[in-house]
């Protein structure tokens, strides 16, 4: 499951198991073959007896960028994979499927849209210094209905929330921490070594 050439890596060691969306030139945007590969390594987190935790992060320069707006642009059926992520039907995606063990999102760069909604889903969250988050969904004409509008209310303050949602405006990671959404924020360098380090005591 560690090919370069698949949209998300897994690798497991001492119990810990590393997910990394690698769609590095396209900023690790959401498409069918990220859907079903991040799916695939969740089945196998929880599946796993030798896993005990989980850590999701991205390769290259972004954690997720959120949907792949070229595929979207291709049709439906090319957006599929953004869809089958976070379905509106009572289909489990990504936000309601329960891997049972803990998981910890590392999040290295642009975490926007989707990505950030990924994001907001996993049970602890940590921020390299370089880390922006945002939904500019609204920039764009439509409104994110993957679950950021029901958890950011319930996270942070109504006001700073709503800012987000309605102006499409990105914070930093200190700001993020400031705002509780991430609990720790590190050195760019220091991010994967401090979620594993976290997974290890979990």
């Amino acid at each position: 499951m560690a090919s370069p050439g698949q949209a998300v890596l897994f690798d497991v060691s001492d119990g810990v198991a590393t997910i990394t969306l690698n769609r590095p030139e396209q900023m690790n945007s959401i498409n069918g073959d990220l859907r079903n590969g991040l799916m695939a390594c969740l089945q196998e987190v929880r599946s796993r007896d030798d896993i005990r935790v989980a850590v999701l992060t991205g390769n290259g320069r972004a954690f997720c960028a959120g949907a792949d707006l070229r595929s979207r642009a291709d049709g439906p059926a090319a957006a599929s994979g953004v869809a089958q992520l976070f379905p509106a039907e009572d289909t489990p995606g990504f936000a309601e499927f329960e891997t049972r063990k803990p998981l910890i999102g590392a999040v290295n760069g642009y975490c926007l849209g989707g990505g950030f909604e990924l994001a907001l889903s996993c049970d602890l969250l940590i921020a390299s210094e370089a880390a922006q988050f945002g939904l500019p969904e609204i920039t764009l004409g439509f409104f994110p209905l993957a679950g950021a509008p029901v958890r950011l209310l319930r996270d942070i303050p109504r006001v700073v929330a709503n800012d987000l949602l309605f102006t499409g405006e990105r914070i930093d990671a200190r700001r993020a921490y400031e705002f509780g959404i991430v609990s720790r924020v590190v050195p760019p360098t220091e991010l994967l070594p401090a979620a594993r380090e976290m997974a290890g005591k979990i």
